[in-house]
């Protein structure tokens, strides 16, 4: 059977791995701030690559705002647009002992996630376990980059101090996962916390239950 080797450095996505979303409330909420149909709300930001501007730093969050109030029949304040498409998110409890044990374990754990000021500045004050249990957050508009492109995988390597071949990753999309891979870590599509804890508990990750 084949040694698998123990990763230094376990990083995990935010979305629908830490904290649970819909994009389907996100643009029910948003839309009706602006006067637009769900639908049309979700081509705008999503399907017109707007969103794909804003968790890379291309955008900040007054311009993102803009953006859609330029092309919407009625205008509000930007936080409540921002506010509105940010109170989505909810914590995956079921993850929190895993993370807790890793971290009181001292496994080396951080967050790489494709994301945007709104959103992680709305989740990081509410869920605490996201500042407190983590040693690095690499977050895609910080660091101008985004999964599944090479560099933020790079980057995440380089800020966790350590080679590629030795960080571990879950994510729960198959495209980020791949350029991981690509990139040289040890990561696999996220299904549960369960299925974490037996990837890591065969690379020779110890828990602390």
């Amino acid at each position: 059977m084949e040694t698998l080797e123990t990763p230094e450095f376990v990083y995990f996505d935010l979305g629908k791995v830490l904290v649970d979303f819909s994009h389907d409330v996100m643009c029910a909420q948003m839309a009706e701030k602006v006067g637009l149909s769900p639908e049309r709300l979700r081509e705008l930001v999503f399907e017109s690559g707007l969103s794909d501007q804003y968790e890379d730093g291309q955008l900040n969050s007054a311009e993102f705002c803009e953006a859609i109030f330029e092309n919407s029949p009625s205008r509000c304040e930007p936080e409540e647009l921002l506010l509105a498409g940010s109170d989505i998110f909810t914590a995956k409890s079921d993850m929190l002992p895993l993370i807790s044990s890793l971290a009181v374990s001292g496994t080396r754990i951080g967050i790489l996630s494709n994301t945007c000021p709104a959103h992680w500045e709305f989740v990081a004050p509410r869920y605490a376990f996201l500042t407190d249990m983590f040693s690095e957050v690499v977050l895609s508009y910080e660091v101008r980059a985004r999964k599944p492109g090479n560099s933020i995988y790079e980057i995440a390597a380089k800020q966790a101090g350590v080679s590629a071949q030795k960080v571990f990753f879950v994510d729960d999309r198959e495209d980020n996962v791949q350029g991981a891979i690509d990139a040289g870590f040890d990561a696999h599509v996220f299904t549960s916390s369960r299925q974490v804890q037996k990837l890591l508990i065969e690379r020779g990750i110890r828990f602390n239950f």
